[in-house]
């Protein structure tokens, strides 16, 4: 039986965007990024309200098929409990994985709506500055998240993604968890969806 409910988590720049674009082209199903779920616009946008966000989730859990991708726990439950299978990409550690988003962030990859540098050109050059300045303040939080989720050694209050909360989190699913902890991993549960 080909999954059609694929709930991919992983801690930041561990390729859960890459792998979800993968198997979503893949079965032909849907990819949503939990990002946008949580915040208006994703990336740098407003945080939603917990209601907002609730409506949203249970829009995407309604549908037929999905692929849901995201370091988010807690609030995305329904995609863990209700996914067909749960993909853990546990692959890199926290250096790798800070490179990996400088690597994006250089690329533009952490440029939200509104705040490029297209936008920024056309303000001028301080305008440019406090673009930049905003940027590069985005990708410290991005490195100092990245570095809390693969090191920290304890579910830390107020840091509810980390590694260890991840791992005690899909400890309890009793069914359909790929724990992929190298590449391999990943090319072997690639190669299982053809």
């Amino acid at each position: 039986m080909t999954p059609r409910r694929i709930h991919i988590v992983g801690g930041p720049g561990s390729g859960k965007s890459t792998l979800a674009r993968r198997v979503g082209q893949r079965l032909g199903i849907p990819v949503h990024h939990l990002d946008d779920l949580y915040r208006d616009g994703g990336g740098t946008g407003p945080i939603r309200t917990p209601r907002e966000r609730d409506e949203l989730v249970e829009r995407v859990i309604r549908l037929h098929a999905w692929v849901t991708e995201g370091v988010h726990l807690g609030w995305t439950d329904p995609f863990i409990e209700d996914a067909d299978i749960v993909v853990w990409l546990d692959t890199v550690g926290w250096g790798s994985a800070s490179r990996r988003v400088t690597r994006r962030f250089i690329r533009g990859g952490a440029v939200g709506p509104g705040r490029g540098a297209r936008v920024a050109t056309a303000r001028g050059a301080g305008s440019r500055l406090l673009a930049a300045a905003g940027h590069v303040r985005d990708l410290g939080r991005s490195i100092a998240e990245s570095r809390a989720y693969y090191r920290s050694t304890d579910g830390t209050p107020g840091l509810p993604e980390t590694r260890v909360a991840t791992a005690e989190r899909l400890a309890r699913r009793d069914r359909g968890l790929i724990h992929c902890r190298s590449d391999l991993d990943v090319a072997r549960f690639l190669a299982s969806l053809s």
